[in-house]
Protein backbone atom coordinates (compact mmCIF):
# COMPACT_ATOMS: atom_id res chain seq x y z
CA UNK A 1 0.00 0.00 0.00
CA UNK A 2 1.32 3.50 -0.85
CA UNK A 3 0.83 6.22 1.86
CA UNK A 4 -1.24 9.43 1.67
CA UNK A 5 -0.74 12.47 3.46
CA UNK A 6 -2.53 15.04 4.69
CA UNK A 7 -1.17 18.90 4.86
CA UNK A 8 0.01 18.45 8.52
CA UNK A 9 1.42 14.98 7.79
CA UNK A 10 3.13 16.38 4.93
CA UNK A 11 4.62 19.40 7.34
CA UNK A 12 6.03 16.98 10.05
CA UNK A 13 7.46 15.14 7.36
CA UNK A 14 9.41 18.34 6.09
CA UNK A 15 10.56 19.31 9.98
CA UNK A 16 11.74 15.70 10.69
CA UNK A 17 13.64 15.21 7.45
CA UNK A 18 15.28 18.67 7.90
CA UNK A 19 16.27 17.21 11.59
CA UNK A 20 17.71 14.36 9.56
CA UNK A 21 20.23 16.56 8.34
CA UNK A 22 18.69 16.85 4.96
CA UNK A 23 18.21 20.81 4.31
CA UNK A 24 15.19 22.32 2.74
CA UNK A 25 17.29 23.78 0.29
CA UNK A 26 18.37 19.88 -0.92
CA UNK A 27 14.60 19.28 -1.09
CA UNK A 28 13.59 22.35 -3.27
CA UNK A 29 16.46 21.83 -5.32
CA UNK A 30 15.21 18.06 -5.89
CA UNK A 31 11.69 18.57 -5.98
CA UNK A 32 12.22 21.48 -8.70
CA UNK A 33 14.29 18.80 -10.90
CA UNK A 34 11.81 16.52 -10.92
CA UNK A 35 8.85 19.14 -11.86
CA UNK A 36 11.32 20.43 -14.84
CA UNK A 37 11.83 16.64 -16.05
CA UNK A 38 7.70 16.21 -16.10
CA UNK A 39 7.04 19.26 -18.01
CA UNK A 40 9.88 18.15 -20.68
CA UNK A 41 8.24 15.18 -20.99
CA UNK A 42 4.55 16.56 -21.49
CA UNK A 43 6.48 19.54 -23.95
CA UNK A 44 7.58 16.56 -25.66
CA UNK A 45 11.68 17.43 -25.38
CA UNK A 46 13.70 20.61 -25.35
CA UNK A 47 14.80 21.60 -28.93
CA UNK A 48 12.20 25.00 -29.79
CA UNK A 49 10.34 24.11 -26.57
CA UNK A 50 8.69 27.14 -24.95
CA UNK A 51 7.65 27.11 -21.14
CA UNK A 52 6.01 29.21 -18.55
CA UNK A 53 5.99 29.06 -14.88
CA UNK A 54 3.62 30.88 -13.14
CA UNK A 55 4.81 31.11 -9.22
CA UNK A 56 3.41 32.14 -5.95
CA UNK A 57 5.06 32.91 -2.56
CA UNK A 58 6.27 30.11 -0.12
CA UNK A 59 8.19 26.89 -1.05
CA UNK A 60 5.77 25.86 -3.72
CA UNK A 61 6.74 29.04 -5.57
CA UNK A 62 10.25 28.46 -4.92
CA UNK A 63 10.28 24.76 -6.91
CA UNK A 64 8.84 26.84 -9.22
CA UNK A 65 11.83 29.03 -9.75
CA UNK A 66 13.95 25.64 -9.65
CA UNK A 67 11.96 24.08 -12.06
CA UNK A 68 12.41 27.23 -14.01
CA UNK A 69 15.92 27.16 -14.20
CA UNK A 70 16.85 23.38 -14.80
CA UNK A 71 14.51 24.06 -18.01
CA UNK A 72 16.40 26.79 -19.10
CA UNK A 73 19.69 25.06 -18.41
CA UNK A 74 18.28 21.80 -20.92
CA UNK A 75 17.68 24.73 -23.76
CA UNK A 76 13.70 25.37 -23.25
CA UNK A 77 12.59 28.93 -23.53
CA UNK A 78 11.53 29.61 -19.81
CA UNK A 79 9.25 32.54 -18.64
CA UNK A 80 8.42 33.36 -14.98
CA UNK A 81 4.85 34.81 -14.52
CA UNK A 82 5.37 36.63 -10.53
CA UNK A 83 2.30 36.46 -8.42
CA UNK A 84 3.69 39.02 -5.90
CA UNK A 85 6.97 40.98 -5.42
CA UNK A 86 10.21 38.95 -5.14
CA UNK A 87 10.54 40.58 -1.60
CA UNK A 88 7.13 38.11 -0.55
CA UNK A 89 10.06 34.91 -0.77
CA UNK A 90 10.77 33.69 2.48
CA UNK A 91 14.62 30.93 2.41
CA UNK A 92 15.13 28.93 0.27
CA UNK A 93 12.68 30.54 -2.23
CA UNK A 94 14.41 33.82 -2.05
CA UNK A 95 18.11 32.49 -2.81
CA UNK A 96 16.73 30.31 -5.53
CA UNK A 97 15.18 33.90 -7.01
CA UNK A 98 18.83 35.46 -7.09
CA UNK A 99 20.02 31.76 -8.58
CA UNK A 100 17.21 32.43 -11.46
CA UNK A 101 18.55 36.08 -12.14
CA UNK A 102 22.31 34.48 -13.21
CA UNK A 103 20.38 32.82 -16.21
CA UNK A 104 18.67 34.27 -19.05
CA UNK A 105 15.04 33.15 -17.89
CA UNK A 106 13.09 36.21 -18.23
CA UNK A 107 10.89 37.67 -15.28
CA UNK A 108 7.21 39.36 -16.12
CA UNK A 109 4.66 40.46 -12.79
CA UNK A 110 1.70 39.20 -13.25
CA UNK A 111 -1.23 40.86 -15.43
CA UNK A 112 -3.63 38.87 -17.36
CA UNK A 113 -2.54 39.90 -20.87
CA UNK A 114 1.17 39.14 -20.07
CA UNK A 115 0.00 35.68 -18.83
CA UNK A 116 -2.41 35.60 -21.97
CA UNK A 117 0.41 36.07 -24.54
CA UNK A 118 3.25 33.69 -22.64
CA UNK A 119 0.99 30.69 -23.04
CA UNK A 120 -0.06 31.23 -25.84
CA UNK A 121 3.61 30.67 -27.58
CA UNK A 122 4.08 28.14 -25.23
CA UNK A 123 4.18 24.33 -25.09
CA UNK A 124 4.06 23.62 -21.36
CA UNK A 125 2.36 25.38 -17.99
CA UNK A 126 3.78 24.64 -14.67
CA UNK A 127 1.65 25.84 -12.05
CA UNK A 128 3.62 26.84 -8.72
CA UNK A 129 0.95 29.01 -6.93
CA UNK A 130 -0.21 26.96 -3.91
CA UNK A 131 0.50 24.45 -2.06
CA UNK A 132 -1.15 21.54 -0.07
CA UNK A 133 -1.90 24.00 2.81
CA UNK A 134 -4.44 26.11 0.54
CA UNK A 135 -8.12 26.69 2.17
CA UNK A 136 -10.83 28.94 0.58
CA UNK A 137 -11.31 30.57 -2.49
CA UNK A 138 -8.92 32.03 -4.90
CA UNK A 139 -9.50 35.79 -5.44
CA UNK A 140 -8.40 38.79 -6.97
CA UNK A 141 -5.22 38.33 -9.79
CA UNK A 142 -4.82 34.44 -8.31
CA UNK A 143 -8.44 33.54 -9.67
CA UNK A 144 -7.23 35.54 -13.30
CA UNK A 145 -4.70 33.68 -13.36
CA UNK A 146 -6.24 30.20 -12.47
CA UNK A 147 -8.55 30.76 -15.12
CA UNK A 148 -6.19 32.37 -17.47
CA UNK A 149 -4.19 28.61 -17.17
CA UNK A 150 -7.89 26.57 -17.74
CA UNK A 151 -8.40 28.97 -20.88
CA UNK A 152 -5.62 28.29 -22.34
CA UNK A 153 -6.05 24.56 -23.34
CA UNK A 154 -2.49 23.85 -23.16
CA UNK A 155 -0.83 21.41 -21.17
CA UNK A 156 -0.45 22.06 -17.64
CA UNK A 157 1.96 20.53 -14.76
CA UNK A 158 1.52 21.27 -11.03
CA UNK A 159 3.28 21.66 -8.05
CA UNK A 160 2.61 19.10 -5.60
CA UNK A 161 -1.35 19.68 -5.91
CA UNK A 162 -2.78 21.80 -8.39
CA UNK A 163 -3.59 25.36 -7.09
CA UNK A 164 -6.88 25.95 -5.59
CA UNK A 165 -7.79 22.75 -4.81
CA UNK A 166 -7.96 22.19 -0.56
CA UNK A 167 -5.08 20.18 0.19
CA UNK A 168 -6.64 19.13 3.42
CA UNK A 169 -9.83 17.72 2.15
CA UNK A 170 -9.90 17.63 -1.77
CA UNK A 171 -12.70 20.17 -2.07
CA UNK A 172 -12.95 23.29 -4.83
CA UNK A 173 -14.34 26.83 -3.35
CA UNK A 174 -14.34 28.63 -6.83
CA UNK A 175 -11.87 27.92 -8.91
CA UNK A 176 -9.00 25.36 -9.71
CA UNK A 177 -6.01 24.79 -11.84
CA UNK A 178 -6.54 21.31 -14.30
CA UNK A 179 -3.82 19.83 -14.40
CA UNK A 180 -2.70 17.02 -17.14
CA UNK A 181 0.25 15.93 -14.52
CA UNK A 182 0.68 16.49 -11.27
CA UNK A 183 4.26 15.82 -9.63
CA UNK A 184 3.95 15.21 -5.74
CA UNK A 185 6.91 14.88 -3.61
CA UNK A 186 7.17 11.44 -1.18
CA UNK A 187 3.94 10.69 -1.32
CA UNK A 188 0.55 11.13 -3.06
CA UNK A 189 -1.23 13.48 -0.86
CA UNK A 190 -5.02 13.50 0.30
CA UNK A 191 -6.57 16.20 -1.87
CA UNK A 192 -5.32 15.08 -4.66
CA UNK A 193 -6.81 11.66 -4.14
CA UNK A 194 -10.10 12.30 -2.83
CA UNK A 195 -12.86 14.00 -5.19
CA UNK A 196 -13.44 16.55 -7.01
CA UNK A 197 -9.54 17.43 -6.09
CA UNK A 198 -8.51 14.38 -7.95
CA UNK A 199 -10.32 15.47 -11.26
CA UNK A 200 -8.39 18.63 -11.17
CA UNK A 201 -4.30 16.76 -10.71
CA UNK A 202 -4.45 14.53 -13.82
CA UNK A 203 -1.68 12.00 -13.57
CA UNK A 204 -0.36 12.24 -10.48
CA UNK A 205 3.69 11.35 -10.54
CA UNK A 206 4.58 10.93 -6.74
CA UNK A 207 8.86 11.38 -6.86
CA UNK A 208 11.75 10.65 -4.46
CA UNK A 209 13.27 13.97 -3.26
CA UNK A 210 14.86 12.53 -0.49
CA UNK A 211 12.41 11.53 2.18
CA UNK A 212 14.08 9.04 4.74
CA UNK A 213 11.55 6.05 4.06
CA UNK A 214 11.33 5.63 7.55
CA UNK A 215 9.62 9.03 8.24
CA UNK A 216 6.90 8.64 5.86
CA UNK A 217 3.80 8.17 8.66
CA UNK A 218 0.33 8.09 7.63
CA UNK A 219 -3.17 7.21 8.74
CA UNK A 220 -4.53 7.12 5.12
CA UNK A 221 -3.30 4.55 2.58
CA UNK A 222 -3.86 3.62 -0.74
CA UNK A 223 -4.60 -0.04 -1.84
CA UNK A 224 -2.65 -1.37 -5.00
CA UNK A 225 -3.60 -4.46 -6.98
CA UNK A 226 -0.95 -6.72 -5.21
CA UNK A 227 -2.25 -5.78 -1.64
CA UNK A 228 -5.83 -7.15 -2.96
CA UNK A 229 -4.51 -9.98 -4.53
CA UNK A 230 -2.41 -11.06 -0.82
CA UNK A 231 -5.43 -11.20 0.69
CA UNK A 232 -7.10 -13.58 -1.61
CA UNK A 233 -6.72 -17.86 -0.77
CA UNK A 234 -4.99 -19.94 -3.25
CA UNK A 235 -7.53 -22.84 -4.24
CA UNK A 236 -6.02 -26.39 -4.18
CA UNK A 237 -5.80 -27.58 -7.95
CA UNK A 238 -9.04 -30.19 -6.91
CA UNK A 239 -11.08 -27.76 -5.85
CA UNK A 240 -14.78 -28.14 -6.80
CA UNK A 241 -16.76 -25.61 -7.51
CA UNK A 242 -19.23 -25.96 -4.53
CA UNK A 243 -16.20 -26.20 -1.95
CA UNK A 244 -16.22 -22.49 -3.38
CA UNK A 245 -18.80 -21.23 -2.13
CA UNK A 246 -22.80 -21.29 -3.52
CA UNK A 247 -24.54 -17.88 -4.33
CA UNK A 248 -27.79 -17.33 -5.07
CA UNK A 249 -28.84 -13.93 -6.28
CA UNK A 250 -32.68 -13.33 -6.72
CA UNK A 251 -34.13 -9.45 -8.15
CA UNK A 252 -34.40 -7.85 -11.75
CA UNK A 253 -37.10 -6.45 -13.87
CA UNK A 254 -38.16 -5.42 -16.94
CA UNK A 255 -36.93 -1.75 -16.80
CA UNK A 256 -34.02 -2.68 -14.45
CA UNK A 257 -31.88 -5.81 -15.83
CA UNK A 258 -28.39 -4.35 -15.30
CA UNK A 259 -28.26 -4.34 -11.54
CA UNK A 260 -29.37 -8.39 -10.79
CA UNK A 261 -26.12 -8.99 -13.66
CA UNK A 262 -24.13 -6.81 -11.85
CA UNK A 263 -24.73 -8.73 -8.78
CA UNK A 264 -24.06 -12.41 -10.18
CA UNK A 265 -20.71 -11.06 -11.89
CA UNK A 266 -19.59 -9.90 -8.77
CA UNK A 267 -20.53 -12.95 -6.87
CA UNK A 268 -18.29 -14.58 -9.26
CA UNK A 269 -15.30 -12.11 -8.78
CA UNK A 270 -15.43 -12.00 -5.01
CA UNK A 271 -14.91 -15.87 -5.45
CA UNK A 272 -17.50 -17.54 -5.68
CA UNK A 273 -17.64 -21.38 -7.05
CA UNK A 274 -21.17 -21.13 -8.08
CA UNK A 275 -23.44 -18.47 -8.29
CA UNK A 276 -27.53 -19.07 -9.51
CA UNK A 277 -29.24 -16.00 -10.50
CA UNK A 278 -33.07 -15.67 -10.28
CA UNK A 279 -35.04 -13.64 -12.41
CA UNK A 280 -38.48 -12.65 -13.81
CA UNK A 281 -38.71 -15.23 -16.85
CA UNK A 282 -39.80 -12.18 -19.07
CA UNK A 283 -36.13 -10.68 -18.76
CA UNK A 284 -34.62 -13.97 -18.46
CA UNK A 285 -32.76 -14.03 -22.17
CA UNK A 286 -31.20 -10.58 -21.38
CA UNK A 287 -29.74 -11.40 -18.34
CA UNK A 288 -28.32 -14.79 -20.07
CA UNK A 289 -26.70 -12.55 -22.71
CA UNK A 290 -24.68 -10.71 -19.51
CA UNK A 291 -23.89 -13.79 -17.71
CA UNK A 292 -22.09 -16.73 -19.00
CA UNK A 293 -20.88 -18.83 -16.10
CA UNK A 294 -24.22 -18.89 -13.82
CA UNK A 295 -27.01 -20.74 -13.91
CA UNK A 296 -30.81 -19.50 -14.24
CA UNK A 297 -34.16 -19.87 -12.28
CA UNK A 298 -36.97 -18.34 -14.11
CA UNK A 299 -39.29 -16.92 -11.84
CA UNK A 300 -43.27 -16.09 -12.07
CA UNK A 301 -43.62 -12.33 -13.29
CA UNK A 302 -46.31 -9.89 -12.69
CA UNK A 303 -47.60 -8.02 -15.64
CA UNK A 304 -45.32 -4.63 -14.61
CA UNK A 305 -42.20 -7.13 -15.52
CA UNK A 306 -41.00 -7.88 -11.75
CA UNK A 307 -40.80 -10.97 -9.39
CA UNK A 308 -44.44 -11.97 -8.80
CA UNK A 309 -43.52 -15.31 -6.47
CA UNK A 310 -41.55 -18.46 -5.40
CA UNK A 311 -41.30 -21.78 -6.53
CA UNK A 312 -40.20 -25.10 -5.64
CA UNK A 313 -37.39 -25.09 -7.72
CA UNK A 314 -35.68 -21.48 -6.15
CA UNK A 315 -36.55 -22.68 -2.67
CA UNK A 316 -34.52 -25.79 -3.38
CA UNK A 317 -31.68 -24.52 -4.66
CA UNK A 318 -31.56 -21.65 -2.12
CA UNK A 319 -31.12 -24.33 0.90
CA UNK A 320 -28.19 -25.85 -0.80
CA UNK A 321 -26.56 -22.05 -0.73
CA UNK A 322 -24.17 -20.22 1.25
CA UNK A 323 -25.32 -16.91 0.76
CA UNK A 324 -28.13 -15.17 -0.40
CA UNK A 325 -28.81 -11.65 -2.35
CA UNK A 326 -32.25 -10.52 -2.90
CA UNK A 327 -33.58 -6.95 -3.79
CA UNK A 328 -31.25 -5.00 -6.99
CA UNK A 329 -33.35 -4.15 -9.18
CA UNK A 330 -36.65 -5.78 -7.97
CA UNK A 331 -38.47 -2.10 -7.67
CA UNK A 332 -41.20 -1.16 -5.72
CA UNK A 333 -44.61 -3.13 -6.75
CA UNK A 334 -46.85 -4.34 -3.96
CA UNK A 335 -46.99 -7.43 -5.29
CA UNK A 336 -43.18 -7.89 -5.59
CA UNK A 337 -42.67 -6.55 -2.09
CA UNK A 338 -44.85 -8.87 -0.41
CA UNK A 339 -42.57 -11.80 -2.02
CA UNK A 340 -39.38 -10.40 -0.24
CA UNK A 341 -41.32 -10.02 2.83
CA UNK A 342 -42.98 -13.27 2.60
CA UNK A 343 -39.39 -14.80 1.53
CA UNK A 344 -36.92 -13.26 4.32
CA UNK A 345 -39.71 -13.91 6.58
CA UNK A 346 -39.32 -17.76 5.81
CA UNK A 347 -35.49 -17.44 6.14
CA UNK A 348 -35.88 -17.69 9.88
CA UNK A 349 -37.88 -20.95 9.71
CA UNK A 350 -34.58 -22.21 7.30
CA UNK A 351 -32.18 -24.57 8.62
CA UNK A 352 -29.71 -23.62 5.66
CA UNK A 353 -27.08 -21.11 6.20
CA UNK A 354 -28.08 -18.95 3.44
CA UNK A 355 -30.97 -17.65 5.21
CA UNK A 356 -29.17 -16.97 8.46
CA UNK A 357 -26.93 -14.49 6.39
CA UNK A 358 -30.09 -12.99 5.24
CA UNK A 359 -31.62 -12.61 8.62
CA UNK A 360 -29.20 -12.37 11.74
CA UNK A 361 -29.81 -14.86 14.67
CA UNK A 362 -32.90 -14.53 16.38
CA UNK A 363 -32.53 -13.28 20.12
CA UNK A 364 -32.95 -15.60 22.76
CA UNK A 365 -35.75 -13.59 24.67
CA UNK A 366 -38.42 -13.59 22.22
CA UNK A 367 -41.48 -12.24 23.84
CA UNK A 368 -42.73 -9.00 23.44
CA UNK A 369 -41.76 -6.48 26.22
CA UNK A 370 -38.87 -8.39 27.98
CA UNK A 371 -35.66 -7.07 28.13
CA UNK A 372 -32.78 -8.45 27.06
CA UNK A 373 -30.16 -9.16 29.71
CA UNK A 374 -27.46 -6.54 30.24
CA UNK A 375 -23.94 -6.78 28.75
CA UNK A 376 -22.72 -7.49 24.70
CA UNK A 377 -25.47 -8.99 22.36
CA UNK A 378 -25.88 -12.44 22.04
CA UNK A 379 -24.16 -13.87 19.16
CA UNK A 380 -24.93 -16.69 17.80
CA UNK A 381 -24.39 -18.78 14.16
CA UNK A 382 -26.74 -21.44 13.35
CA UNK A 383 -25.55 -23.71 10.62
CA UNK A 384 -27.41 -26.73 9.17
CA UNK A 385 -25.99 -30.18 10.64
CA UNK A 386 -24.46 -31.07 7.25
CA UNK A 387 -22.58 -27.85 6.81
CA UNK A 388 -21.43 -27.95 10.71
CA UNK A 389 -17.33 -28.38 10.45
CA UNK A 390 -16.13 -31.04 12.50
CA UNK A 391 -14.47 -29.98 15.56
CA UNK A 392 -10.73 -29.25 15.89
CA UNK A 393 -10.79 -28.99 12.12
CA UNK A 394 -9.57 -25.67 11.10
CA UNK A 395 -12.08 -23.16 10.25
CA UNK A 396 -12.43 -22.30 6.41
CA UNK A 397 -14.28 -19.35 4.71
CA UNK A 398 -17.01 -21.14 2.40
CA UNK A 399 -17.49 -18.83 0.14
CA UNK A 400 -13.75 -18.20 -1.29
CA UNK A 401 -12.97 -21.91 -0.47
CA UNK A 402 -9.63 -20.54 1.62
CA UNK A 403 -8.57 -20.66 4.75
CA UNK A 404 -10.33 -18.79 7.93
CA UNK A 405 -8.93 -18.41 11.46
CA UNK A 406 -6.13 -20.94 12.57
CA UNK A 407 -8.13 -21.89 15.45
CA UNK A 408 -9.99 -24.87 16.02
CA UNK A 409 -13.76 -24.47 14.73
CA UNK A 410 -15.73 -23.53 18.03
CA UNK A 411 -19.67 -22.34 18.39
CA UNK A 412 -20.14 -19.03 19.11
CA UNK A 413 -22.22 -19.13 22.23
CA UNK A 414 -24.73 -16.16 23.67
CA UNK A 415 -22.85 -14.55 26.20
CA UNK A 416 -24.54 -13.48 29.60
CA UNK A 417 -24.15 -11.06 32.78
CA UNK A 418 -23.12 -13.69 35.08
CA UNK A 419 -23.23 -16.89 33.40
CA UNK A 420 -19.49 -17.82 34.73
CA UNK A 421 -17.76 -18.22 31.09
CA UNK A 422 -14.43 -17.07 30.52
CA UNK A 423 -13.47 -15.60 27.44
CA UNK A 424 -11.26 -18.63 26.31
CA UNK A 425 -14.00 -20.86 26.79
CA UNK A 426 -11.63 -23.74 28.55
CA UNK A 427 -14.16 -23.22 32.04
CA UNK A 428 -15.94 -26.72 32.57
CA UNK A 429 -17.94 -24.53 34.73
CA UNK A 430 -18.85 -22.25 32.05
CA UNK A 431 -19.78 -24.75 28.96
CA UNK A 432 -21.99 -26.50 31.98
CA UNK A 433 -23.72 -22.87 32.45
CA UNK A 434 -24.43 -22.02 28.89
CA UNK A 435 -25.48 -25.46 27.68
CA UNK A 436 -29.22 -24.23 28.05
CA UNK A 437 -28.10 -21.06 25.94
CA UNK A 438 -26.64 -23.78 23.53
CA UNK A 439 -29.17 -25.64 23.00
CA UNK A 440 -31.79 -23.29 22.37
CA UNK A 441 -29.70 -22.05 19.98
CA UNK A 442 -29.04 -25.12 18.14
CA UNK A 443 -32.62 -26.25 18.18
CA UNK A 444 -34.47 -23.22 17.38
CA UNK A 445 -36.34 -23.18 13.42
CA UNK A 446 -34.86 -26.28 12.86
CA UNK A 447 -37.09 -29.97 11.32
CA UNK A 448 -37.96 -31.94 14.03
CA UNK A 449 -34.95 -34.64 13.45
CA UNK A 450 -32.64 -31.76 13.08
CA UNK A 451 -33.88 -29.93 16.16
CA UNK A 452 -33.35 -33.39 18.04
CA UNK A 453 -29.71 -34.26 16.59
CA UNK A 454 -29.10 -30.38 18.10
CA UNK A 455 -30.97 -30.64 21.24
CA UNK A 456 -29.66 -34.43 22.36
CA UNK A 457 -25.95 -32.63 21.54
CA UNK A 458 -26.39 -29.71 23.85
CA UNK A 459 -28.24 -32.23 26.62
CA UNK A 460 -24.71 -34.38 26.13
CA UNK A 461 -22.63 -31.26 26.89
CA UNK A 462 -24.87 -30.16 29.90
CA UNK A 463 -24.57 -33.54 31.64
CA UNK A 464 -20.89 -33.88 31.25
CA UNK A 465 -19.17 -30.29 31.03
Amino acid sequence: MKPVLTPAEAAILDRETQARGIDAASLMERAGRQVARAATAVAGGFSGRRAVVVCGKGNNGGDGLVAARHLRRWGIRTTVVMMQPPEAFGEPAATNFLRLGQTDVRVRPFSPDTLARELARSDVAVDAMFGTGFRGSPEGDWERAIAGLNDWGGPVVAVDIPSGVNGETGAVKGVAVTADVTVTFGAAKIGIVLLPGALHAGLVEVVDIGFPADLLRADVWLSEGEDVAAVLPVRPPDTHKRDAGVVVVIGGSRSMTGAVSLMGEAAYRAGAGLVSVAVPEGILPVVQAALRETTFIPLPATDAGTVAGRIDRLDEVVRSADAVAIGPGMTTNEETAAFIRSFVRSCGRRPHPACRRVRPARRHHRGRGRRRPRGPRPKARVRHPGHRPVEGEPNRDRLTGGPGSDQPHRRALPRHRGDGRRADGDDRRADRAGAGAHRRCDGRGLPPRDRRLARGKGERRGRHG
